[in-house]
């Protein structure tokens, strides 16, 4: 993933939060039913799950969670 030298360590945070939020479930089982009975496809997101946008994350509070949490 490319990333711009001059972005803050901040929308970096953002950024990858709402991927890894918004990224299909890689231990989905074929053909496993959501909670509305509909059938999951092999690592589809199923169709219940609330996708997290950019305006419903507190940058101030992911920072200084993070700051809190060092991490490699």
């Amino acid at each position: 993933m490319n990333t711009d030298d001059n972005e803050p360590p901040v929308t970096i945070s953002m950024r990858d939060l709402m991927w890894v939020a918004n990224s299909p479930s890689l231990l989905a089982v074929s053909g496993e039913r959501t909670s509305t009975g509909a059938r999951n496809e092999p690592f589809g997101v199923a169709s219940d799950q609330p996708s997290l946008n950019q305006s419903e994350i507190d940058a101030g509070h992911l920072q200084g969670f993070l700051a809190k949490k060092p991490h490699n």
